[in-house]
């Protein structure tokens, strides 16, 4: 069984995580947001540049060995075997227009595997953590399992209409 994640690496985690997603809302809604077409089709924005920025600094900061693996710059490989997965703003066609469901994301995964998972809907104030033998968390509450047993029980949610039998635009 994999080590429990270093509580004060969770903390850390965690708090760069909020501030980055905090950082977020000084651009949401805004209408002078400047935005710009990556390579791939999708939007980016001065926000998501400046999230994904705060925390390669911060990480490379504290850990200066570690990967760091980000949506809006290179990559950075580092020496250690822990990597840091960042997307500043998971749901940016969403932020753009105003629609307060978009989140901030961090993941951190080391010789273990996934050690630390964190997100944060800095418009809906609401947060998700988890640490691997640290727990999951809601906010303060700690993430209660789910008694479903089967996939078609389940409920899964989607914000994408990138769907097969999606009419084509004309």
């Amino acid at each position: 069984m994999a080590p429990p994640v270093d509580k004060e690496l969770f903390s850390f985690a965690c708090r760069i995580a909020e501030q980055a997603a905090q950082s977020t809302l000084q651009w949401f809604q805004r209408t002078d947001l400047r935005t710009d077409i990556k390579s791939d089709g999708t939007e980016v924005t001065d926000a998501d540049r400046a999230a994904e920025d705060f925390l390669r600094s911060e990480i490379a900061d504290a850990f200066p060995n570690d990967t760091v693996i980000g949506e809006e710059a290179e990559n950075y490989v580092g020496e250690s075997t822990r990597r840091w997965i960042i997307d500043p703003i998971d749901g940016t066609a969403s932020f753009v227009r105003g629609v307060p469901l978009y989140s901030s994301l961090l993941a951190m995964v080391d010789e273990h595997g996934p050690g630390i998972g964190i997100i944060h809907l800095p418009a809906l104030g609401e947060s998700l953590v988890a640490g691997r033998g640290l727990g999951a968390y809601s906010g303060e509450e700690k993430a209660a399992v789910s008694s479903v047993k089967s996939i078609s029980e389940s409920c899964i949610s989607s914000s994408s209409f990138e769907q097969p039998w999606w009419p084509k635009e004309a």
